[in-house]
């Protein structure tokens, strides 16, 4: 059970609190479970699902988390929901897709609930007051982290989070991600930026070639875990002692920062060893060859190759 404990503690926290997106992540699950268990009908009352606003079976919560690694800790203001026995936010919905037990999730986040929401009470809310939080002290605590943050005081620069990553790749299936997260970034992206920000792909054409009366739903393009990661590198195992790079992706408003130099340094720590190898794969910008030319001088005692595509 410690060890199990132990996991899911990595899963959750990966040394972090879980903050920035928390609010728009559970208001979207309250509008999903309402369009679930609400139907308009036109010229008569509404139908509601019996568990519309059975609060046992789904909530929203808003509440406060206390960040065990900062000394001195301080609350941050935070949202998940509750679906039963299961907790689901913003800071998971990758690595634990389908919820973490709600009791592993209160033992190691410790959590003080400030107020609860039904779905139809959260929607509501959403429409008259934004996202959230609504609950005036939740807000002032708010007002707080800024000001800690303004100060420096909680300014957690730079760390990596290995995870899995949340994009398919046809060659390898258990595929990694080393990403790159920087705590004062607390926004996601302005525009869209490829597997930075989720994106809903579109269909206009249907399997015979023909344009369709309506666009129907594509694929779903993930996003980045947690609107700190600003760089990420894809990667799995390769032979016995090898290590494949899939992907590298620098987020755009990020770019020239060297966040790309950094992850490849980060990398070769981690995982390179004597005797082994890392294959960059297809290379397509001179950056990437620079950057596999670095590490070979730097690493002589490990194989290091790749196909130069530019």
């Amino acid at each position: 059970m410690k060890l199990l404990r132990e996991y899911i503690r990595e899963l959750l926290t990966e040394k972090t609190i879980a903050m920035g997106m928390c609010f728009p992540f559970a208001a979207k699950k309250a509008e999903e479970w309402f369009d679930d268990h609400f139907e308009a009908r036109k010229g008569r009352a509404p139908k509601r699902h019996p568990d519309l606003n059975n609060m046992d079976k789904f909530k929203v919560v808003h509440g406060k988390v206390t960040d065990q690694w900062k000394k001195p800790p301080k609350p941050i203001v935070h949202a998940w929901v509750e679906m039963g026995d299961l907790v689901f936010d913003d800071q998971t919905k990758i690595t634990k897709p389908n919820g973490v037990p709600k009791d592993v999730y209160y033992d190691m986040y410790q959590p003080e609930v400030v107020e609860e929401y039904s779905a139809e009470d959260a929607v509501v809310n959403c429409v008259m007051k934004g996202e959230g939080p609504w609950n005036k002290d939740l807000v002032d605590i708010m007002k707080q982290r800024d000001a800690w943050l303004d100060e420096g005081v909680m300014a957690e620069g730079v760390e990596f989070h290995e995870l899995d990553s949340p994009l398919k790749y046809s060659r390898a299936s258990n595929v990694k991600r080393l990403a790159y997260c920087d705590s004062s970034v607390t926004e996601p992206p302005s525009g869209r930026d490829a597997y930075f920000k989720e994106f809903q792909e579109w269909e206009n054409y249907g399997r015979s070639g023909r344009r369709l009366k309506k666009p129907r739903k594509g694929d779903l393009i993930p996003g980045v875990s947690n609107v700190c990661v600003i760089g990420f590198l894809d990667f799995h195992e390769y032979g016995e002692n090898g290590w494949y790079i899939d992907y590298m992706k620098t987020r755009g408003d990020s770019a020239g920062q060297g966040v790309a130099s950094k992850l490849v340094d980060e990398f070769f720590e981690r995982y390179a060893q004597p005797g082994g190898m890392v294959h960059f794969g297809k290379m397509m910008r001179k950056e990437i060859g620079h950057l596999k030319e670095k590490m070979e001088k730097k690493y002589p005692d490990v194989t290091v190759i790749g196909a130069k595509n530019y």
